[in-house]
């Protein structure tokens, strides 16, 4: 049997565990519009490459419908409480020229209670679960990231010689230091704080729970 034929759709009720990995991580249902972007251009940690939504891509690529039904669309099979889901985190930012975008998947600040709402009451499926789980893995990162830059400012966003030399030689100078520090970062640096404090760590607790508890 060729690999071709090995890949076809998983039966009914067994898509996530038996999803391939994808190996070039590209989650369009992380913008809330379905809005297609470059893939080239995009990049995701390596430590984020085995979640929901990189297994879900995967499945919906290797999807093979009859000649007489629609191809799916990225939102194909994405439940009502996803959407919403989706719906709470942030669209990508543009970047300069030489960088790239970054997938966008973090909570947006201003949509903390409403994700919290909907995790507490919306969430009792293994698939919503788990994509509100990679949407505060990928907070998660993104505040830590926030972090490592508010170091490398004084108050008047002058640079302390703290960011990583990396970082570093993605700015030019000191007008990007300075420029980076009027964004606001120091309000996304602890949004994963913030939803923890509003009953996040609760639910996750019941949700450690549930996944203990013989069915």
């Amino acid at each position: 049997m060729s690999s071709r034929k090995r890949q076809a759709r998983p039966k009914e009720g067994s898509r996530l565990a038996e999803a391939p990995l994808n190996e070039n991580p590209f989650h369009i249902l992380m913008t809330s519009d379905g809005t297609p972007l470059d893939e080239s251009r995009l990049r995701l940690s390596r430590r984020m490459k085995r979640d929901y939504l990189s297994k879900r891509h995967r499945l919906i690529q290797m999807c093979k419908m009859p000649r007489d039904r629609e191809a799916p669309t990225f939102w194909s099979g994405a439940s009502p409480t996803e959407k919403s889901l989706l719906s709470c985190c942030e669209l990508p930012k543009m970047h300069a020229k030489e960088e790239d975008y970054v997938v966008p998947g973090a909570l947006a600040r201003s949509k903390i209670t409403k994700f919290i709402g909907l995790a507490a009451v919306e969430c009792y499926e293994l698939d919503s679960r788990a994509l509100a789980l990679a949407i505060l893995e990928r907070t998660w990162e993104s505040d830590e990231e926030a972090k490592d830059l508010i170091e490398a400012y004084t108050e008047n966003g002058e640079a302390i010689g703290v960011a990583s030399p990396a970082r570093k030689a993605k700015m030019n100078d000191g007008k990007a230091y300075s420029s980076i520090a009027k964004v606001g970062i120091k309000g996304k640096a602890d949004r994963l704080l913030t939803f923890f404090a509003g009953g996040g760590l609760r639910i996750l607790n019941q949700w450690l729970v549930d996944a203990a508890t013989p069915v």
